[in-house]
């Protein structure tokens, strides 16, 4: 609170438009600048250090923020400042800023080829800074004094260094200048962090620094992207070759097999939304941007290829799959939030049953290996989507099967093969017991009826739920347990199941009954599922001259009847297996005439628009 005050105090007497007042501010900027330079150099060289040697853990995560807060707090000071057009005050502060912390700590780790003895900071810290920067201050001399040399220069445009005298004491030394500078230095140490793989801190801070020249040169600094050939108007031609490698040597490591040094997921949005802006800026169909398209083809190809003996192998894939599905849908790359993350500038841990954190943190076990794996699929599916202009027709997975029954439907239960229970919810620590209903499945669904007040044999829908989701256990000898889980909400901390209780029944037998008719139509729910997942992956373990049909008579006995309701418009003389999958192809007039078609669809009462569960 009292440096905030101080430097609201000190902002209100720069901004005096007075000459005496400016005299004055300018005769103590002399020595109040390089004093708080120096003040403010010795906290970056602390947040350094402990950068370099602490553990991603809470405590440490939460010094680091303080650090964080108050180096960010510094550079807004000094934005605010600039912001105030006072020439003579502004020229000082630039040169001072320049010469004391810009030139010898941000920019020099990343213009050396070489250790020289100077205090270097790490590539995590300089790239951190250098994004907060331009993040924080908007004078344009500022922004091309970083700049210039990174994207133009050598490293005989930054030889100021700080070095530790005999006294232990820091001081400013002049490098001599270089007789055959490196060119392009700065590229090269960007390729080598990005696509190197031994520091995830610096790979994250190194993309997040090109995203944020993008976002501040976009609209202001357009000839410096130009110059740079980083394209960004729609209308350019080519990309920089180094840049090109870049982000096809970062495309070749997505599909590594699992090691340490793999892609974390946070890491492989954000280079989708740099690539993107990158591949957008470009003339429609150049060379640069086929050769991007085509290396994320042959990433996603090689992530397939690891993820399809899991498929083949283990029970849980389809719940993995759609699980990082929904979490990828919900990652989204807020510039202002990760910027001063203190978790992503710490290194990545590995811990056992991490899977909220994974796309920060390292995999822990096969487990997480096949959840990041599929976070990056995900990832590289959308950005190759972008790239090609296609749109999505398979995913997510359950919109592709026709949600036939729903809550407060009446459907007709004459010809089914019903199981009456009662239930048994807990609401906090009460315990409530409904009346008596009937428990009856298609082939996607679990239902819940109560019997029809006014229509014989007809019930109305109180629970429904999908059959794949549904996990059951025993009770008592005449009772099973029931949790249906969503899989858009399963990896949240407050996951809510879509229905949890115990169906009580008359006797032992019955019991026994429903779960096994529970267990078989939940392991042909989750086959069908399981097929959808091959279309996705475009696996040819599924023939396509077969399509994928939805069985007509249920697994279960029979199923129940018409719904009444309004249903969904289905386009005319197409099979009843292909209108409940959205995206699946259209069978010619000869192709399956065994089908079941709209025409057989009976109506067995006097309501209109009736349709058979399946």
């Amino acid at each position: 609170m009292v440096r905030t005050a101080i430097r609201t105090i000190t902002l209100s007497i720069f901004g005096i438009q007075d000459d005496s007042v400016q005299r004055f501010v300018n005769q103590q900027a002399k020595n109040f600048f390089p004093d708080l330079m120096r003040s403010i150099m010795d906290k970056v060289v602390r947040m350094d250090t402990f950068v370099r040697s602490a553990q991603n853990e809470l405590s440490n995560q939460e010094r680091l923020s303080s650090m964080i807060d108050e180096q960010i707090g510094y550079l807004h000071y000094f934005g605010d400042i600039f912001a105030l057009n006072c020439k003579d005050l502004n020229e000082f502060l630039h040169d001072c800023f320049v010469a004391m912390m810009l030139e010898p700590l941000y920019l020099l780790p990343l213009m050396l080829p070489h250790e020289s003895g100077a205090i270097l900071l790490c590539p995590a810290s300089s790239f951190f800074f250098l994004t907060n920067l331009l993040l924080s201050i908007d004078d344009q001399n500022v922004i091309q004094s970083a700049l210039q040399p990174l994207l133009f220069g050598n490293e005989n445009e930054v030889r100021r260094e700080y070095r530790v005298d005999a006294n232990g004491k820091y001081e400013m030394t002049v490098r001599e200048i270089v007789a055959i500078p490196t060119k392009l230095l700065f590229f090269r140490r960007l390729h080598e962090t990005i696509t190197g793989g031994y520091d995830h801190q610096a790979e994250f801070f190194a993309l997040l620094f090109l995203y944020a020249i993008y976002q501040k040169l976009s609209p202001t600094m357009p000839y410096l992207l130009e110059a740079a050939q980083i394209p960004h108007s729609g209308k350019c031609t080519a990309l920089n070759p180094e840049l090109q490698s870049i982000f096809v040597g970062f495309l070749q490591r997505a599909a590594n097999k699992p090691n340490r040094n793999n892609i974390r997921p946070i890491a492989m949005n954000l280079f989708t939304v740099v690539a993107r802006r990158a591949v957008i800026g470009l003339s429609p169909d150049t060379v640069c941007e086929k050769e991007i398209v085509e290396a994320t083809e042959n990433a996603m190809q090689n992530l397939i290829g690891l993820l399809e003996p899991d498929l083949q192998i283990r029970d849980d894939f389809l719940d993995l799959f759609e699980e990082e599905y929904f979490r990828v849908e919900r990652m989204e790359i807020k510039m202002d939030n990760v910027a001063v993350d203190p978790a992503l500038l710490l290194p990545p841990v590995c811990l056992k049953d991490n899977a909220q954190n994974l796309s920060k943190d390292l995999p822990f076990d096969v487990e997480d290996d096949i959840r990041v794996r599929l976070q990056i699929f995900f990832i590289l599916r959308k950005f190759w989507l972008d790239l090609t202009g296609r749109q999505e027709h398979l995913l997510p997975l359950t919109p592709r099967i026709a949600n036939i029954v729903e809550v407060s439907d009446c459907i007709d239960l004459s010809n089914s093969d019903l199981l009456m229970c009662s239930i048994k919810q807990k609401t906090g620590k009460v315990e409530t017991t409904s009346p008596s209903k009937a428990l009856v499945t298609d082939q996607f669904h679990f239902i819940l009826a109560e019997t029809h007040i006014n229509k014989f044999g007809y019930g109305v829908v109180t629970h429904v739920g999908r059959l794949e989701n549904i996990s059951i256990s025993t009770g008592d000898r005449a009772s099973i347990n029931v949790v249906i889980s969503d899989p858009r909400t399963r990896f949240a901390y407050s996951n809510k199941p879509v229905f949890e209780g115990t169906l009580v029944f008359a006797d032992n037998i019955r019991a026994f009954s429903a779960k096994q008719r529970l267990t078989t139509a939940r392991k042909g729910a989750r086959d069908f599922k399981v097929k959808l997942i091959y279309d996705v992956l475009g696996l040819s373990t599924i023939k396509r001259s077969e399509p994928i049909n939805i069985i007509p008579v249920s697994m279960n006995g029979r199923a129940p009847g018409p719904l009444y309701r309004n249903p969904p418009f289905l386009p005319s003389g197409l099979p009843l297996q292909e209108l409940a999958i959205f995206g699946q192809r259209h069978r010619g007039p000869n192709e399956n005439n065994a089908a079941t078609t709209p025409a057989q669809i009976s109506d067995n009462s006097d309501d209109t628009n009736p349709v058979h569960l399946v």
